[in-house]
């Protein structure tokens, strides 16, 4: 219909103001890989994470299909790292990997690295953009429990009055170690 046409076009519109937003302040997922090396923690990157969203373009997912790197024709080359600033949804992300894994058992000798996905309506994406959005996910999901952790610990009122077994006092530097826990750790 008319107005599903007309709210495709606003939401792609949308995506396309995003990106050169993202452009503008030279952010890609070069960008991502860099702010999720070593120990990242919420401090180091909350600030870079939460530039970027998933994209959803409007229109149906359709099945992306896994290729090696040096089979491609040269009308497709592989889309690099730094000039992709949105990233896909965790099952799509997920749809992804499954191809690539049974390309995989299918040839038995080729890396992943040699491989790439063809996702109709983005382009050629080799595995290594995959992981570092698989990255973004995991990581932005921590970063919003660091953040709802903080909200739960500035609404604690450490002044009422209460029995000593279930007094509990306010640790000054709890909020800064919160904070400064690694992404990846498990505590």
């Amino acid at each position: 219909t008319t107005r599903a046409k007309k709210a495709a076009r606003k939401k792609a519109a949308t995506v396309a103001q995003e990106d050169s937003e993202l452009y503008a302040q030279n952010l890609s997922l070069t960008s991502i890989e860099t702010a999720l090396s070593s120990e990242a923690t919420y401090v180091s990157s909350a600030a870079v994470l939460s530039k970027f969203h998933m994209v959803d373009n409007g229109f149906k997912f359709k099945t992306p299909t896994a290729r090696t790197i040096s089979s491609l024709p040269a009308t497709k080359p592989v889309i690099t790292a730094d000039s992709i600033t949105h990233i896909l949804r965790s099952d799509q992300i997920d749809t992804c990997y499954r191809k690539v894994v049974a390309l995989q058992r299918k040839l038995n000798t080729v890396s992943e690295n040699a491989l790439a996905v063809n996702i109709p309506g983005f382009g050629v994406y080799s595995t290594k953009p995959l992981r570092t959005m698989k990255a973004w996910h995991a990581a932005t999901k921590t970063n919003k429990l660091v953040e709802k952790a903080l909200t739960w610990v500035n609404t604690i009122d450490f002044t009422l009055a209460m029995p000593s077994p279930f007094k509990v006092d306010e640790h000054p530097e709890l909020i800064a170690k919160v904070k400064s826990i690694p992404l990846s750790s498990r505590k």
